[in-house]
């Protein structure tokens, strides 16, 4: 045997045990933190993913095994005296997988993609549940927007049973409603009155 066939044997032997890398060293699933804020604690929260498997979590903060590879994961949490709120949770790509492409080439990735090793979720999953009532409408726009910015840092999406645009109660009260004659959208243009182009009507 010579050396060009000894290499080409070494190369395909290396290549088929690095097949599935992913799948050996990360597993198909995953262990996830789930957690509510803000300082929410003993919340009830399921988890589904896209093939309709669920999971559920009696009392945050916990932790729960995921089955990777079939995301997106919708999480609804909720507790007495807080609206209810539902979080998309994404997979991300796995770094074992991209050291597969390297050693095992397609046929790795392609055993890594079938198992679900190739993708994974964020250690930790965190949604937050809005109080029904508020002390003051100051209270409630501070925690919109310590929301929103958590939002953005995490690339999550979360969608609350009542829009933040919805005024909420606040001291138990009724919800605000703005005056008939004052704009709701800010971006709604203000007509101006052009006598070069309008009639005498």
């Amino acid at each position: 045997m010579n050396k060009r066939s000894l290499f080409a044997i070494v190369l395909s032997s290396l290549a088929i045990g690095a097949s599935g890398c992913a799948t050996i060293m990360t597993g198909t699933d995953q262990d996830v933190l789930v957690r509510t804020e803000k300082d929410v604690r003993a919340a009830s929260c399921k988890l589904e993913d896209s093939k309709g498997r669920s999971t559920f979590v009696a009392s945050t903060p916990d932790t729960v095994t995921l089955v990777k590879g079939d995301a997106p994961l919708t999480v609804t949490c909720e507790k007495e005296g807080y609206k209810t709120a539902t979080a998309v949770i994404n997979e991300t790509i796995s770094g074992a997988t991209f050291g597969n492409l390297l050693l095992g080439g397609v046929v790795g990735v392609a055993i890594d993609a079938a198992s679900g090793a190739a993708q994974k979720y964020p250690p930790q999953i965190i949604v937050w549940l809005e109080p029904v009532e508020w002390e003051s409408e100051a209270q409630r726009e501070q925690w919109l927007k310590e929301k929103r910015e958590f939002e953005v840092a995490m690339g999550q999406t979360t969608a609350s049973e009542t829009p933040d645009s919805e005024a909420s109660n606040v001291n138990g009260g009724e919800q605000q409603e703005k005056p008939a004659g004052e704009a709701t959208d800010e971006a709604e243009a203000i007509k101006v009155k052009n006598p070069a182009l309008d009639g005498p009507w």
